[in-house]
């Protein structure tokens, strides 16, 4: 068997080899990751964060700026969870908690309140995708 260093030594094999890793440099360009790897815990929320990869995929192949979801709904809330860096980082599902906060003291009508502002934000997203 011949040593290593000779296996990696022809020109062709050098080719072969630029090409391979100048593919996939490229392709890490239009790379994105959705579900449980991206730090989401649950079934809802990495729909969630597939439904987003997919849609900044869509976008980035049309030559249009990413989305961006406001953190007053669930989807940029979530997003900004797992892109933040957070030591030791633990997996996160949806709940009011990270929801940017109101200032409402009574529970429910908080809850309410905050339901209301996530539809209107995503209905700004629709819009936004819609253009």
């Amino acid at each position: 068997m011949a040593p290593l260093f000779r296996l990696f030594s022809s020109w062709h094999t050098v080719r072969v080899l630029g090409s391979a890793i100048l593919f996939l440099i490229l392709l890490a360009a239009y790379l994105f990751f959705a579900g449980q790897i991206t730090g989401v815990e649950g079934y809802v929320e990495s729909a969630m964060s597939g439904m987003l990869a997919g849609i900044h995929y869509w976008r980035k192949l049309h030559g249009k700026p990413p989305i961006v979801p406001s953190e007053a709904c669930v989807m940029g809330a979530l997003s900004r969870y797992v892109a933040a860096e957070n030591k030791p980082f633990q997996p996160m599902n949806a709940n009011y908690g990270i929801l940017r906060g109101l200032d409402v003291s009574d529970k429910k009508e908080k809850k309410r309140l905050m339901a209301e502002r996530a539809l209107g934000e995503i209905d700004l997203m629709r819009a936004a995708l819609a253009k």
